[in-house]
């Protein structure tokens, strides 16, 4: 089959996808709710933390097979690293297209940034042609491979305030059993915010570590970045 499988914990990836599906016409499966693992043709989209893709995104493209494969990393706008550039030498996948496209950053409460979706409308005509390719490796950043689970839980604090009504709704969006009625086990939670997202009360606060509020602040790159294979 051909689809469009998302990974997405705020919605950012979620509207890439549901974007490519529509100019490609696959259907747009969510990580979260399909079993399929056998594709024809196959896009990929999931965010980067921390430079490297999720460890669902890599357990999913470890068991998944393919005969095209397209993956678009997300990202915030900061560095996107060499998240696609890993797994494939990781796994060997069958890329014929990939890039790396900004989005708004779960951090930022106030980031209006509207993607440009449009840059990613012939990236599916790779598809069918059999040009594989391999993904560059690009820049890195110092450290970033330095247990990036555990810089998160000390750079962003997140508490539920007193107006939680106990509504489950942040239970039933954690993908990790990270939140139960409120409470939030520090150990499971990877700090992406998709509770927070879905509070209907905005009881879920976060706040950030002086050091990375003021790696954020720093210019955005709005670089996007697509790799095809050439038709020479």
């Amino acid at each position: 089959m051909n689809a469009v499988v998302y990974l997405s914990y705020t919605g950012n990836s979620r509207k890439v996808a549901s974007y490519a599906a529509r100019k490609l016409s696959f259907p747009c499966l969510d990580l979260h709710e399909t079993k399929e693992r056998d594709f024809e043709h196959l896009l990929f989209i999931a965010p980067v933390h921390a430079e490297r893709l999720p460890d669902e995104a890599i357990s999913f493209l470890k068991e998944v097979k393919a005969e095209e494969m397209i993956i678009v990393a997300t990202y915030g706008r900061m560095n996107h690293g060499n998240a696609i550039f890993e797994v494939q030498k990781k796994f060997h996948l069958p890329l014929v297209g990939a890039a790396y496209f900004p989005t708004r950053h779960s951090y930022l409460k106030d980031d209006l940034y509207e993607a440009p979706y449009g840059r990613l409308d012939d990236l599916g005509n790779a598809f069918g042609k059999g040009r594989y390719i391999i993904v560059p490796e690009s820049e890195d950043t110092f450290g970033r491979g330095l247990f990036p689970k555990l810089r998160a839980r000390f750079a962003v604090h997140i508490e539920v305030n007193k107006d939680c009504a106990h509504c489950g709704a942040c239970n039933k969006a954690c993908p990790f059993g990270a939140i139960v009625d409120g409470k939030i086990d520090n150990h499971k939670c990877i700090r992406c915010l998709a509770c927070a997202k879905v509070c209907p009360s905005g009881a879920i606060d976060f706040t950030l570590a002086k050091t990375l509020a003021r790696y954020l602040a720093k210019p955005k790159r709005e670089n996007v970045l697509v790799y095809v294979g050439s038709d020479e």
